[in-house]
């Protein structure tokens, strides 16, 4: 069974088990599956689609038009994979037609205040630390450990940390396992 409060603004299907909070807005277009939990005054819009268990904080804004100049209102989409947390008032913009969609794999944690641009591709288990920026078409690959800031453009591999890159990579990030003791 879903719980769904008066309060909230709802206008697609609720599956079983998923539990929407006071002054959350949910457009008709969206799709949530089985689990989900949206906390208040949060906002989820467009063609967007959130997997199993997925928890978006309060005050956090999903699936809005890009902030993309040359975005025409055109059917894009975001797809955010399951067991993904984005917390407090995190924003993560639906694509444009140069790919098409933003997405953002399973089980990752969105801290509070980050933004995930249009075109994105965030990959699995991505923890994104509060108030991180992706620019435009960022693909972050799966894996990677407090992202602290990435600019335009910029291709990340697989199981890094990365710290406040802008434009371009001098040097390549060291691997999370070089982090570690042992």
């Amino acid at each position: 069974m879903s719980r769904v409060d008066p309060r909230a603004a709802v206008s697609c299907p609720v599956p079983d088990g998923c539990t929407v909070e006071p002054f959350a807005v949910i457009g008709p277009e969206v799709v949530l599956s089985p689990g989900v939990i949206v906390g208040a005054h949060a906002c989820i819009a467009g063609r967007t689609t959130l997997g199993r268990d997925v928890r978006i904080g309060p005050g956090a804004v999903i699936g809005t038009d890009p902030q993309d100049l040359k975005y025409e209102g055109e059917d894009t989409a975001l797809e955010i994979g399951d067991r993904t947390v984005v917390r407090e008032f995190a924003n993560i913009s639906k694509g444009t037609t140069a790919t098409g969609r933003t997405t953002v794999g399973s089980d990752c944690l969105i801290m509070a205040y980050a933004h995930i641009a249009h075109d994105c591709r965030v990959g699995t288990r991505v923890i994104m630390a509060n108030a991180v920026n992706l620019a435009g078409h960022v693909e972050v690959g799966r894996g990677v450990g407090e992202v602290d800031g990435v600019g335009h453009a910029l291709g990340d591999g697989e199981l890094h940390r990365v710290h406040v890159v802008a434009e371009r990579v001098v040097q390549r990030p060291r691997p999370v396992e070089d982090l570690l003791p042992g």
